[in-house]
């Protein structure tokens, strides 16, 4: 007996390691999962034409000054992008569930008669110039008259567009380990899932002075329903993400539950 205390000390000093190692990760050290992108575009000399319900605004790769791309919370990304890549966004190559071309970014026009929020679609493109149509948001007006010159257009959050995989992997020290490949309609405590919500959903969770029970939940290939309620005690933050919690006694070692997405 006095044997297995021992071994049950020595597990429940390696899970707080790792419960000490997750409360030290903190958002912006996160690069493996997928973070909406706003983005900042400045252009030397643009053309806006103006109509009541919006107008035609014409970018040019020669004028296009710079481009920037920087991540939503909680993550902290940044990085610079060609006019081609920023025009690519709107086209229906990358089209598909949130992207640009399926539903329509929100954008901020800046020049030096007046800042007005719009609607942002691509109209026409080729390897020198790309035209939108921008439309004025519900309780916006703007002055009607053409103008040529320096604009900033800034447009709301795009994410990534691939579809992810989800692979759910349970271990039970004291039990078997089973997978579950490719699952649907996955749930944390009821709320829906994606690859881009998901370490959103899980910091406060992990991130608990004493983290609560998580029951995740989803479909499998076969279209069964599977509900597990776990305990966390430590996380390692990677993906795939694995959970941890402590084996019931008299068993040396953790539970683990493993989440995986992949394209």
């Amino acid at each position: 007996m006095a044997s297995s205390r021992i071994l049950f000390s020595k597990a429940v000093d390696k899970l707080q390691v790792n419960r000490l190692d997750a409360q030290a990760i903190r958002s912006d050290n996160i690069r493996s999962l997928f973070p909406s992108f706003l983005f900042s575009a400045v252009f030397n000399n643009a053309t806006f034409d103006r109509n009541v319900t919006g107008g035609t605004l014409t970018i040019t790769k020669y004028n296009t000054e710079s481009i920037i791309k920087f991540s939503d919370r909680p993550f902290r990304q940044t990085d610079n992008i060609t006019f081609e890549q920023f025009v690519s966004l709107f086209g229906i190559l990358n089209s598909g569930l949130n992207s640009f071309a399926e539903d329509p970014p929100n954008a901020v026009l800046v020049h030096n008669e007046e800042q007005r929020t719009y609607i942002v679609r691509l109209v026409s493109s080729d390897s020198n110039s790309a035209t939108f149509i921008l439309d004025l948001l519900p309780g916006e007006t703007h002055i009607f008259s053409n103008i040529n010159g320096r604009m900033n257009l800034f447009v709301d959050d795009g994410q990534t567009q691939t579809q992810y995989k989800v692979d759910i992997t349970i271990n039970y020290v004291s039990r078997s380990k089973t997978n579950y490949p490719n699952v649907s309609n996955l749930k944390v405590n009821d709320i829906s899932i994606t690859a881009q919500n998901f370490l959103t959903t899980m910091d406060p969770i992990m991130n608990a002075k004493s983290p609560p029970n998580f029951t995740i939940s989803f479909t499998t290939t076969d279209e069964k329903s599977v509900s597990i309620n776990f305990q966390p005690s430590g996380w390692i933050d990677e993906n795939p993400y694995k959970f941890y919690s402590p084996a019931p006694y008299p068993y040396y070692g953790n539970d683990t539950l493993t989440v995986r997405f992949y394209s």
